[in-house]
This record gives structure tokens, C-alpha cells and sequence, in this order.
């Protein structure tokens, strides 16, 4: 898995949480991509087991996914970014790859526990009174909009209209 920190990470390279105009919270929990990601292969029994990406991200991951191997490649520093070479990261990130494909067993899915709610906070309020039309969505503040429900595909349906 490859992806940034989420939004609004101190010295996260191009942070983001999907389109950059949302934070995701999932159960209480402000999440990063990886989350949502690493949520979808858990539906399916698929562990997370390496990431690579900045400093910022790898730590996010460490949090989510316990044991995840991890390549950090880069660092920001404020605006900027202390980047490895592209060939050792590249070698890095297959090295990486080679430690947790020998370990698979030891990874486990990163399940949810149900009901599973899912908050977004957009930046415009003019984007939470749009999917605050969703069928079962929840106005929750100005910017703040709530979907629950026991099965993450039906979360998931909300998120792709929200984003």
C-alpha cells in the first residue's frame, strides 16, 4: 500500500485524505487513506502487510496495522521534503516487500468494529448539505455530515457520494 498521510499531518508530504476537501472519521477515529484502504481489504480478509510512503504516513500505518512492514521514503520537513535516492528507495520498498510476503501468516485483517459509523468534515459546508440528502445520512454540525450502518459496503456506498 502506498498512499500519503491524511489531512491537515504536520510535515506530511502532499497530505491529503482523498480529495483534500474532507476529513474521514470511521468510528471516532480520524483516518488516512491507508484506513479506508486497509478497511475495504479487511472486508475481505486481506491483511495490510507492507507501506511505503513519508515518514508521516509510515507512522499513521504502524498505528492502523500492527507489524506492518514499512519503507519510509521520504521526510517532510514543513513545505519541503528530504527524499532517499530513487534507486535505494526503490530497493527499500522491494526489501520491505520480501520481509512481510515471507511472514504473511503473522498479519491479520484490519477489521471494524459494527455498527460502523463514518463522519465527514468538509472544508465548505455547501458539500455536507449536498450528501446530507443520502439516504440515512445525519447532518452533525455545519461541515459535518454521519452514515452508520452494520455493513461496511453500505458505508462505503455513502463515501463514494461524499467524496
Amino acid at each position: 500500500m502506498a498512499t500519503t498521510a491524511r489531512e491537515g499531518t504536520p510535515n506530511g508530504v502532499l497530505k491529503h485524505t482523498m480529495t483534500g476537501t474532507m476529513d474521514v472519521f470511521i468510528n471516532g477515529k480520524n483516518m488516512p487513506e491507508a484506513g479506508i484502504n486497509g478497511a475495504i481489504a479487511g472486508y475481505f480478509n486481506v491483511p495490510v502487510v507492507m507501506a511505503a510512503g513519508d515518514l508521516a504516513f509510515v507512522k499513521q500505518a504502524q498505528e492502523l496495522f500492527p507489524g506492518v512492514k514499512c519503507a519510509a521514503v521520504k521526510e517532510g520537513i514543513g513545505k519541503a521534503a528530504k527524499m532517499l535516492h530513487p534507486t535505494k528507495a526503490q530497493e527499500m520498498i522491494k526489501r520491505k516487500t520480501n520481509e512481510a510476503l515471507t511472514n504473511l501468516k503473522k498479519f491479520k485483517p484490519f477489521k471494524l468494529t459494527t455498527p460502523i459509523t463514518m463522519e465527514i468534515r468538509y472544508k465548505d459546508e455547501n458539500d455536507a448539505a449536498k450528501i446530507s440528502w443520502f439516504p440515512g445520512a445525519k447532518r452533525t454540525g455545519e461541515r459535518t455530515v454521519a452514515y452508520t450502518h452494520k455493513d461496511f459496503m453500505e458505508v462505503l456506498k455513502f463515501f463514494m457520494f461524499a467524496e
